[in-house]
C-alpha cells in the first residue's frame, strides 16, 4: 500500500499506456489555492453483491437509470461502444458504436439526452431517449469522464486536476474547480459520478475513488479498493474504472477496463 499513497500525494505518477492507445498528453497542474486543506479520511467498502461482466469491455462510463437499467460506455479505437447492460447476467446489447477513428469516454444522461465524450477527437455525441443522433458539440481538449448533478448540468473531466462544468443545452463551460488532496493537486481524474451531493472520482490507475466536494474541489475521502478483484479475477483484468449510483435506492456500483464482475458495494466511512 505504501507506493499507492506515495503515488497518491505526489498528485499521482504517469499511468502506464492503455491498450491499444497513446500515452495521454495531459494539461500541466496548476498550483492550487486552498484557504483551509481539510486532510481527506480514508473510506473502505464491503461487497454487497458480485455480477457478471463483459471481460472485453473497456469501461469508460457507467450509469444506472432511474428504471433500473445499466448503461456502460466502451474506447478503443474501432471498438468503442454503447451499451445497455443486464445486471443479473452482464449480457449486453450494443446500441451504437464511434467511428474507427473515435475513442469513446465518459457517459451521461441530462435534459433528454445522453451525451458521450470522445478522448481525443474534441466531440461530444448525443442522442435522444429513443436512442437516435441528436446531435454533436465540440469542446477544447480531451474527454475523459462525465456525470450529471441534481441541477441537470455536465461535469466533465480531462485528466487532469480540473473538472469542468457545463450547460447540456450548449455544452458551454459554465464554472471549472481544481481538485485537491491536503491542499495538493490530484490529477488524473477519470469517471465521475455524482453521489449525495459529493463528485466520486476515479483516479487513472489507482484502486482508489476520490470523494470530492463539488463547490471548492477539496477532496473529502477517497475510497480505497484495493482487493475488489480476487486473484483469479484480475487475471488480464486493466484498471478500476466505471462508478454508477441510483439515488432512489442509494445503490453504487463500480467496475472496471477488462474486468469479469461489476460489484454492488456499500461505502464504510473509515479504514
Amino acid at each position: 500500500m505504501r507506493w499507492f499513497f506515495a503515488l497518491w500525494l505526489a498528485g499521482c505518477a504517469a499511468p502506464a499506456t492503455p491498450p491499444a492507445a497513446a500515452p495521454p498528453t495531459l494539461p500541466p497542474a496548476s498550483p492550487v489555492a486552498v484557504e483551509t486543506p481539510v486532510a481527506a479520511a480514508l473510506w473502505n467498502y464491503e461487497v454487497v453483491e458480485r455480477y457478471p461482466h463483459d471481460p472485453k469491455a473497456y469501461t469508460q462510463g457507467l450509469w444506472m437509470d432511474p428504471k433500473g437499467q445499466m448503461w456502460e460506455t466502451t474506447g478503443l479505437r474501432k471498438e468503442s461502444t454503447l451499451r445497455q447492460v443486464d445486471l443479473t447476467t452482464g449480457k449486453f446489447k450494443v446500441v451504437a458504436r464511434l467511428s474507427d477513428k473515435e475513442f469513446g469516454e465518459g457517459l451521461a444522461f441530462a435534459a433528454g439526452r445522453f451525451f458521450w465524450i470522445t478522448w481525443d477527437t474534441q466531440v461530444c455525441h448525443t442522442f435522444d431517449a429513443h436512442l437516435k443522433p441528436a446531435g454533436d458539440f465540440k469542446y477544447e481538449g480531451e474527454g475523459w469522464g462525465l456525470t450529471t448533478d441534481p441541477a441537470g448540468d455536465l461535469w466533465m473531466s480531462n485528466g487532469s486536476d480540473k473538472l469542468v462544468l457545463r450547460d447540456p443545452k450548449t455544452f458551454a463551460v459554465k464554472r471549472e474547480i481544481s481538485v485537491s488532496r491536503d491542499g495538493q493537486p490530484l490529477g488524473y481524474l477519470n469517471e465521475l459520478e455524482w453521489v449525495e451531493g459529493r463528485i466520486y472520482a476515479n483516479v487513472y490507475r489507482a484502486p482508489f475513488v476520490a470523494v470530492i466536494r463539488p463547490e471548492n474541489g477539496q477532496v473529502e475521502a477517497v475510497i480505497d479498493f484495493t482487493g475488489l478483484l480476487s486473484e483469479s479475477d484480475a487475471q488480464g483484468a486493466d484498471v478500476l474504472n466505471g462508478i454508477a449510483y441510483e439515488a432512489a435506492s442509494k445503490k453504487l456500483w463500480v467496475t472496471g477496463k477488462l474486468w469479469p464482475k461489476l460489484f454492488q458495494v456499500r461505502v464504510r466511512q473509515g479504514p
